[in-house]
């Protein structure tokens, strides 16, 4: 709750200025080790309950992450934050069905298609853009993609498909993060 005379955003960053500074402290002298979900503002103290249970979640996320920053706001969380409270088989389901022929496609071949596709989300589904981040020529971009969309057999002109696609991309990343949480913890 935010009772200083500073924006919202000012009081976030003096917030995690501190913890960063009490971090560089506890790493200094191996002290202690945490991480910090900062929930989003609230007003008035019956909104506190909703900014707890965001910082939960920011915790929940940062603790499935293998090389995780230990302090994440929720706004930074985007579109994680629906999947945090979701089965992971129902996720893994849906990543599956929208993915999947990608995913085998890249096994058996040693391809990086699925890793082309979320470049091309990252880069707005600008084909250039998208070339020169995986340091290719467009053409290649090109014929991946058409590679791509031929195994799911979707058209990229339709907006709610590319929605959907790139949801499985975040999901899958996500699934990917648990999975390796869960090796390095057991």
């Amino acid at each position: 709750m935010n009772n200083l005379r500073v924006s919202v955003e000012q009081f976030k960053e003096r917030i995690q200025y501190f913890f960063v500074l009490l971090e560089k402290d506890s790493t200094k002298y191996n002290s202690l080790s945490f991480i910090v979900g900062l929930g989003r503002h609230f007003d008035t103290i019956e909104n506190i309950f909703s900014s707890y249970r965001d910082s939960t979640k920011c915790i929940d996320y940062l603790q499935t992450l293998e090389q995780a920053p230990f302090i994440i706001s929720y706004d930074k969380l985007g579109p994680y934050t629906l999947f945090l409270n979701n089965d992971p088989q129902e996720m893994a389901e849906y990543v599956g069905l929208k993915l999947g022929p990608i995913i085998e496609y890249d096994n058996q071949h040693k391809t990086d298609l699925l890793y082309t596709l979320k470049l091309f989300f990252e880069h707005n589904q600008n084909r250039k853009k998208t070339a020169e981040a995986c340091f290719v020529h467009l053409n290649t971009i090109k014929y991946r993609l058409q590679t791509i969309f031929s195994l799911i057999e979707i058209d990229e002109q339709n907006g709610k498909t590319m929605f959907e696609l790139n949801l499985a991309i975040y999901m899958f990343s996500y699934l990917q993060n648990i999975k390796l949480a869960k090796t390095d913890k057991g």
